[in-house]
């Protein structure tokens, strides 16, 4: 992990990694939900592009990955799951 809540070309990134094994930046949008089943499905299209202006200003250097960490509240313990972004 290299950084929470950091602004990237504009763009407040919930998490930012560095994969060293594959020389990747990761940058992570969590998103949490206690009524909705699929958190991941609160992830719009205006916010997907954002990100991925972000993922253009780091990608100068090295490959960006884009994920999404859901976090399921209603459940006992939380059910978290990441997503690859395309």
């Amino acid at each position: 992990m290299v950084a929470r809540n950091r602004r990237v070309a504009g763009v407040e990134i919930d998490l930012i990694g560095f994969d060293r094994s594959e020389s990747t930046w990761v940058l992570a949008e969590v998103k949490s939900s206690a009524s909705e089943p699929r958190p991941e499905n609160r992830l719009g299209s205006r916010q997907r592009r954002r990100l991925e202006r972000a993922c253009l200003r780091l990608g100068m250097e090295h490959p960006v990955r884009l994920v999404v960490i859901a976090v399921d509240l209603r459940t006992r313990p939380n059910r978290v799951e990441v997503f690859e972004l395309e």
